[in-house]
């Protein structure tokens, strides 16, 4: 893909440091589809499971065979990564499938996990879906990417996320609509709070548009965000 022109790059470099640093929506990128309501009823909670130390292979497929009978993750696509200022690892992961004996949908579009030094758990919003809901519509947001900046006594983590819309039942029927940020706040020990799901443009099946958000990187100050084209 060729390179960005520099006011272009500098121009989105500093819009995502006005939303991951202020915890802001980008209202000069398209309209908000919702800002999450903080209320009681919209709380994620988090199950902490022991984590046993893992010396050999044995202990390793024990812990995977017991963590994959856990309801509300069985096991999720991609995977992306941080380290919280706690010392606390965050995990994001695109489509997500949970146990039959779970109480919500057996397959969601994003979810999240949290691991301690010696356990670690699922992100559960209250309504047992996807971590970052689906709008309305049903489009839903596959995760790409993260970073967090640290303000005051909380992190604010963004979330470079996908959307995407099914097009049938088949597991390759669906449309990628454009990219999206949602913006989690994290306070030391506590469970992740979303406190905003923002769209990026337009919905477009037009590949030669960016998919900001593709890969992320916080340097002192800035946070660069990177983004993927098919020209």
């Amino acid at each position: 893909m060729p390179s960005p022109s520099r006011p272009t790059w500098r121009l989105v470099v500093l819009l995502l440091v006005g939303v991951v640093a202020a915890g802001v929506v980008w209202a000069a990128w398209g309209p908000v589809h919702r800002l999450i309501d903080p209320e009681p009823a919209a709380e994620a909670s988090l199950d902490c499971m022991p984590v046993p130390p893992l010396d050999t292979v044995a202990e390793a497929n024990r812990l995977i065979r017991t963590y994959r009978s856990q309801p509300g993750f069985v096991g999720g696509d991609v995977g992306a990564d941080l380290t919280l200022s706690d010392g606390r690892r965050m995990w994001v992961f695109g489509d997500t499938l949970r146990d039959q004996t779970f109480d919500g949908p057996q397959i969601v579009r994003n979810s999240m996990l949290i691991f301690e030094d010696d356990c670690a758990g699922v992100v559960l919003p209250a309504d047992g879906g996807a971590l970052i809901p689906d709008r309305v519509d049903g489009v839903g947001y596959w995760p790409m990417s993260l970073g967090k900046v640290a303000r005051n006594d909380a992190d604010l983590v963004g979330v470079g996320v996908q959307r995407v819309r099914a097009t049938g039942a088949g597991t390759l029927s669906f449309q990628i609509l454009g990219p999206g940020i949602a913006v989690f706040r994290v306070l030391p020990g506590e469970t992740p709070e979303l406190l905003a799901v923002h769209d990026l443009g337009p919905d477009t099946v037009d590949r030669t548009r960016p998919m900001w958000g593709a890969a992320a990187a916080v340097v002192g100050d800035l946070v660069y965000l990177y983004g993927t084209a098919h020209p």
